[in-house]
């Protein structure tokens, strides 16, 4: 139960304006579901608190996505003759890296941060990045202050509330 919660606190967050105004490619409509589906996929190994959750083999991926979908899912059902062609469909989520064998897909930014942090928090051992940083940084000459609208901690040498 407390893992379904923590998905979908993290889910939640792609909801957000900034990343669902994310460039997608043309025709993408019908994908929404299924980027939400593979950032469960990676979201489920940042909470096991995996080193790299943000990469894994397709061959993984592929597994968790079938996993999330009691065996239903099949990239030939969006078109996609295998699963790489079904992991290029979200080159602005995901990019690979076919140097190795098998093929290593790789979650992109700002994604992999809001899993991240989502995953951090939820967890309650770790801290968020922009906290540590605060309590760390000994060499700025800026102030850190709490950005209410972002929900962040920022520097004020970055500009006025981080935007600069």
């Amino acid at each position: 139960m407390a893992e379904s919660v923590v998905t979908e606190e993290i889910m939640d967050r792609f909801t957000e304006p900034e990343t669902a105004g994310a460039a997608q490619p043309a025709g993408s409509a019908n994908l929404g579901g299924l980027e939400e589906l593979l950032l469960r996929a990676f979201s489920k190994a940042a909470q096991q608190q995996k080193p790299e959750w943000y990469r894994m083999r397709g061959t993984v991926l592929k597994n968790r996505l079938l996993d999330l979908t009691e065996r239903a899912f099949d990239e030939q059902d969006y078109g996609a003759q295998n699963f790489l062609g079904f992991v290029k469909l979200f080159g602005y989520v995901l990019s690979t890296d076919l140097s190795v064998r098998p093929y290593v897909v790789e979650l992109l930014e700002p994604y992999r941060s809001r899993i991240s942090e989502s995953a951090a928090a939820a967890s309650g051992q770790w801290i968020r990045s922009d906290l540590w940083q605060a309590t760390v940084d000994y060499s700025s000459s800026g102030e850190w202050l709490w950005n209410p609208s972002s929900g962040t901690v920022v520097n004020t040498d970055e500009g006025p509330l981080g935007v600069g």
